[in-house]
């Protein structure tokens, strides 16, 4: 959280928390909720409870662990659109889609208004892609976790 704020969001909530739908509310003009819930984690269900009338709730991953299982009238009562992200799949569904949203992006990044964030501990080499690994399921990692490979020496081929 603290990475977060420090990084710029206005209010944070910690998802562990078994009320943080009800902190989430409490943040939006009259408790009416979010427009929009971006979902990495796969915790479409609980954050029906904070999603407002006519809210979008993009669903990108299951960092959770499970996936969920979700009663559809929920979704209808609250008349919320809910959409599956799967950027991989691009590459086979549609293929041309792809270089335009890196053609998109790229002035972002190049401009630093957008800056993914990387984890500061970089792993050296494939004998630490276990630790690597252990720190992103353990939740000691934020952002983005890097395993540095060697580089091939072309003289020792």
């Amino acid at each position: 959280m603290a990475v977060v704020k420090k990084a710029g969001a206005d209010h944070v909530v910690n998802y562990r928390e078994p009320d943080w739908p009800v902190q989430v509310r409490k943040l939006t003009p009259k408790g009416q909720g979010v427009d929009i819930v971006y979902d990495p984690v796969g915790l479409v269900d609980p954050s029906l409870k904070c999603t407002a009338w006519n809210g979008r709730i993009v669903v990108v991953g299951f960092a959770a662990g499970s996936i969920e299982k979700v009663a559809m009238n929920r979704i209808l009562l609250k008349n919320v659109s809910l959409v599956g992200l799967h950027w991989g799949a691009y590459l086979k569904n549609q293929p041309k889609r792809v270089p335009e949203v890196w053609s998109a992006l790229l002035p972002l990044l190049e401009q630093q208004q957008l800056m993914p964030h990387v984890y500061p501990q970089i792993f050296d080499g494939l004998g630490q892609v276990a630790d690597a690994l252990e720190a992103i399921a353990s939740r000691k990692s934020y952002g983005k976790v890097v395993v540095r490979v060697a580089e091939l020496n072309a003289a020792k081929l």
